[in-house]
């Protein structure tokens, strides 16, 4: 009966154990991230082509050509839940969408022209399987001078944070600010992938210019966009093999154990 019990004790330990290593493997921690696109500082300066004409170099504002369009989404990959939100604005001024889901929240602006901002937070350990993104846009029309260079000049910042990368549970994390004038583009982004745990910030910043030398004014137009998205994925966990062995070691012994219990009874 000793020796049982020995064969019992052992047995249930190694259970124990094997359990232990299963639920150790499983309980992985979550992935997050934080990403951010930024654009500011913007600034147009006129210089004169023909300073000595007697005609003023300048800019103004097309009125009837300011637009912003600000959009914000988060996707629950796998469920039903899908909520987004697109908010136009004819008059360029200030714009803002802003979506919360428990673990996710995104938020989308523009300010006067030449400044937007886009922001995703993405907490796995609340939000699962999903799709976040926000994105800021602005149409900006200006009436050039004859003779006229004008000079945009502006600051791009990206930043993304993110943790607890694993096979188990990623994202995949992207930034980017993108500026136009008169059909020629400046862009800087920044990308981060699986198991990366990327974290930092990128700034660069934008210079582009537009020379009217005809006799009359133009009006040429300006694009601002910033884009924000983070993926996220978590995977079900598999067991490592040496907690498969354990178990079916801890298995094999109680089978034993009982076998000999069975024959222990029968002889009595």
């Amino acid at each position: 009966m000793t020796q049982l019990h020995r064969i019992t004790r052992i047995s249930a330990a190694l259970l124990t154990m094997s359990l232990t290593l299963a639920s150790a493997n499983a309980a992985v921690d979550p992935a997050g991230a934080s990403v951010r696109a930024t654009l500011k500082n913007s600034q147009l300066i006129v210089i004169d082509l023909t300073p000595h004409d007697g005609k003023a170099a300048g800019y103004t504002f097309a009125a009837s050509a300011q637009s912003s369009n600000v959009s914000a989404s988060i996707d629950m990959i796998g469920t039903a839940w899908d909520q987004r939100r697109d908010v136009p604005n004819l008059n360029g001024s200030n714009a803002n969408a802003y979506l919360y889901h428990t673990g996710a929240n995104v938020n989308a602006s523009t300010g006067t022209w030449g400044k937007a901002n886009s922001e995703i937070y993405a907490d796995g350990d609340q939000l699962g399987n999903a799709r976040v993104t926000g994105n800021a846009n602005q149409m900006i029309g200006l009436s050039v001078a004859a003779h006229t260079r004008l000079i945009y000049s502006g600051l791009a910042e990206l930043r993304i944070s993110e943790w607890y990368q694993s096979a188990e549970n990623r994202t995949f994390s992207s930034a980017a600010v993108t500026v136009g004038f008169n059909g020629t583009y400046q862009s800087v982004d920044f990308q981060s992938g699986q198991f990366t745990g990327t974290y930092g910030t990128r700034s660069q910043d934008f210079s582009l210019f537009f020379d009217n030398n005809t006799e009359a004014a133009r009006t040429i137009y300006m694009s601002v966009s910033t884009a924000t998205n983070v993926d996220y994925y978590t995977t079900t966990p598999v067991p490592e093999p040496e907690t498969y062995a354990m178990l079916g070691l801890g298995a094999l012994v109680v089978g034993a154990a009982a076998r000999r219990r069975r024959r222990q009874a029968s002889a009595a």
